[in-house]
Formats: C-alpha cells, sequence, structure tokens
C-alpha cells in the first residue's frame, strides 16, 4: 500500500526576536523522526492544545515548509514546490473541513460546494460538477432543495454536510477535518463522523481528523497522539 504522507526527520521551530535584545529565539515545535500515512486509511490525530497539532497540519499542507526534514505528499516533496505551483498541487490534492466551516452566508449552497472546484485544475464543464454536486448532496442524505439556498439559513448539521462536500467535489485524494465536531453534541457528531467515513470510502480518499478530543478514537483505526510521534520536549501550536 502506498504512502499519502511521509514525513521524515522533521523539525520545526518558529523564530522570534526578543523585544529587549536583538536576539533570533528558537522555540521547538516538532521534532518526528518519522510518520506516514497510508492511501486509504482513516486516521485519528489527538492531543492537547499546545502539543504542535496546528502547526504539524499546517506542514502537512504546506502552508509551512519544515526547518530540516522532509514531507512529502503522494510522493512530492514539499520543499521542492515553489509559490504558485504548491498552491496549485494543494488546491488539486488535498481537501478541507475547517472547525468554523467556513461557508460563505449569503452564497448559496450550490455556489459554496463549487467554490471546492474553483481552486483546483479542474478540467471537468462545469454541468458536470453540478451533477456531482447533486450526487453529494444525495450521498449526505440532504435535500437537492437545499441547493438554492443561501447558506446561513441551514442547520448547523446541514452546513457540516455541506463543508463535506466542498471538500470532496474536487475529489482530493487526502482529506483533512481539523476539529470539525468540536461544537456538536454526541448525537449530531456521531451522525457527521458516520457521513463522513462513508463518503470518504466511496471516494478512496485518505481521511486525517483531527480532534483534542480522545472520546472519538474507538471510531477509528488508526489512532494516533501526537505526543508519541513529536519528540520534541517542549511544544506549542
Amino acid at each position: 500500500m502506498s504512502a499519502i504522507v511521509s514525513v521524515k526527520n522533521l523539525s520545526f521551530s518558529y523564530e522570534s526576536t526578543t523585544k529587549k535584545k536583538a536576539v533570533s529565539v528558537e522555540n521547538n515545535i516538532l521534532e518526528i523522526p518519522e510518520f506516514s500515512i497510508n492511501a486509504g486509511e482513516h486516521v485519528f490525530l489527538f492531543g492537547p492544545s499546545g502539543s504542535g497539532k496546528s502547526t504539524l497540519l499546517n506542514i502537512l499542507t504546506g502552508l509551512l515548509l519544515p526547518s530540516s526534514g522532509q514531507v512529502k505528499i503522494l510522493e512530492q516533496d514539499w520543499s521542492s514546490l515553489k509559490g504558485k505551483t504548491r498552491d496549485a498541487f494543494r488546491a488539486n490534492h488535498i481537501g478541507f473541513v475547517f472547525q468554523q466551516l467556513n461557508l460563505i452566508p449569503y452564497l448559496d449552497v450550490l455556489d459554496n460546494i463549487l467554490l471546492g472546484a474553483e481552486f483546483g485544475q479542474q478540467n471537468r464543464p462545469k454541468h458536470q460538477l453540478i451533477e456531482q454536486a447533486k450526487q453529494l448532496m444525495n450521498d449526505l442524505q440532504l435535500p437537492e432543495s437545499l441547493l438554492l439556498k443561501p447558506a446561513r439559513q441551514l442547520s448547523v448539521g446541514q452546513q457540516q454536510r455541506v463543508a463535506i462536500a466542498r471538500a470532496l467535489i474536487k475529489e482530493p485524494e487526502l482529506l483533512i477535518a481539523d476539529e470539525p465536531t468540536s461544537a456538536l453534541d454526541e448525537a449530531n457528531r456521531n451522525a457527521f463522523l458516520k457521513v463522513l467515513f462513508e463518503l470518504a470510502e466511496k471516494n478512496n480518499t485518505t481521511l486525517v481528523f483531527v480532534s483534542h478530543d480522545q472520546t472519538l478514537a474507538s471510531q477509528f483505526k488508526r489512532v494516533v497522539g501526537i505526543q508519541s510521534i513529536n519528540k520534541a520536549s517542549k511544544s506549542g501550536e
């Protein structure tokens, strides 16, 4: 089974300048000797605030580059890509479901979903994307009639499912969900996870689900505590 994510000898530190002295200060955040995620895996990544979760996500998605070491996504080394090329690779291969969802409230549901394809190099005509959006709505058990409603008129649970559709419409190989259930009660949380797993399986998408809530761990086949892979003695996000 091929690795979607491959990390070797990763280290990362922020550099800052003290107010009293113009001295560079390094705050070690991550030291990860080796970490990989295989194609098709559903991985639960957990850790408390300050353990480096957000920093690791930013590195896996190419928003930050490692201070040293190697990070490959789909066998592509982030450090070998520059500027717009890195942005394009991210847009074409990685989907996101954010904690705050980040739907545009005044746009209708269809336009919000299609935004997921706007930033990638999608060669499919718009009518095909619209049909795919309808299929995703069906898969997510949302009525097609919602497509023309402004996102602000949807319930929180409906908005979360629309966020999944937006992330999956470009058919990414890797989907990252960053604390998307933190504001949900248990019933809605479990319903959200159910449809997320089903859609990831259907689209053969590798899933990395990030949370500080360890009660979710039992629903995943692979569970990774960031403190078990991060050897930095002191860390922060």
